[in-house]
């Protein structure tokens, strides 16, 4: 043990210090997705998460860091269904970053972030008819009398 540290946890020392970016886009490149979905994901990247986290090593990506970026994104106009997708996608890689023992604890932690809150659509109901066919024709079928 030097300076505090057990061997055994050497090589895990450094391992947080890639920038997301390049972690991100690895992690994209190694799944089996869809054409359709490895778009998606490649323009999330793009466009919402590589340019706030895209330098930034993954040990560095903090739970106030996640919150700020995610606030500062829906008060700059960036709809709440992409919001939530590009979250979801941010949690995601970055829990696979625990699972890689890069960090100790996904940084992602507002509940709900990844669900989008829709109003509910009125259903459909049968309108009901005032006036009832009362004799058979070749429209209405036979009569109910």
């Amino acid at each position: 043990m030097i300076t505090g540290v057990p061997v055994e946890s050497w090589s895990r020392l450094d391992a947080g210090k890639v920038p997301f970016g390049e972690y991100a886009a690895a992690w994209i490149k190694e799944r089996e997705l869809t054409s359709t979905t490895r778009q998606l994901y490649g323009s999330l990247l793009r466009h919402h998460l590589e340019p706030a986290f895209g330098a930034v090593n993954v040990a560095e990506i903090s739970p106030p860091l996640v919150r700020r970026w995610r606030a500062d994104k829906l008060a700059s106009g960036t709809g709440p269904t992409t919001v939530a997708k590009a979250y979801a996608l941010l949690r995601a890689i970055m829990g696979t970053a625990v699972a890689d023992q890069m960090i100790r604890r996904n940084p992602c932690t507002i509940k709900g972030a990844s669900t989008v809150h829709t109003p509910e659509r009125p259903t459909a109901t049968v309108r009901r008819s005032t006036t009832w066919p009362t004799r058979s024709s070749p429209a209405t079928g036979p009569s109910c009398s």
